[in-house]
């Protein structure tokens, strides 16, 4: 799984656009998304709730999660925060601030899916997993 991940990573920073050409605004990642997730480490559990993806520049994005997190322990926790990301075509990487920790997310857009990895190293309880939510549609 850490390999995975570094390998997406390393992909993604390879990926980023150049400075030199046209600034292409991140509408793609806007909206509210449900989300759900896997902790597979230290304390397997399941993370479910919403992504809101609001303001935004060329690449960059802001937002904010508010998430419920099930361990296997059966402890449960509802973490809320700040998110910033940027997009480049389908590759998304967003930091979520949640719980005094950082989740580092990985993920692929395609259309109204978006899925990958997530990473947090410090934090209440550090861990790593799966994610992926659907964009939820307008009334």
């Amino acid at each position: 799984m850490t390999r995975r991940l570094a390998l997406f990573a390393i992909a993604f920073v390879l990926g980023c656009s150049s400075p030199d050409e046209p600034c292409v605004v991140a509408d793609g990642i806007a909206g509210t998304w449900t989300y759900q997730a896997t902790r597979e480490s230290p304390v397997p559990g399941t993370i479910a709730g919403t992504l809101v993806i609001g303001s935004h520049g060329c690449i960059d994005f802001q937002g904010a999660m508010d998430v419920v997190e099930t361990l296997a322990t059966g402890e449960t926790h509802r973490v809320t925060g700040p998110v910033s990301g940027t997009i480049d075509g389908e590759l998304v990487r967003f930091e979520a601030s949640l719980a005094g920790g950082a989740r580092e997310h990985f993920a692929r857009l395609v259309g109204d899916s978006l899925s990958g990895s997530w990473i947090e190293p410090d934090g209440t309880i550090p861990g790593s997993g799966e994610f992926g939510g659907r964009r939820q549609k307008q009334n």
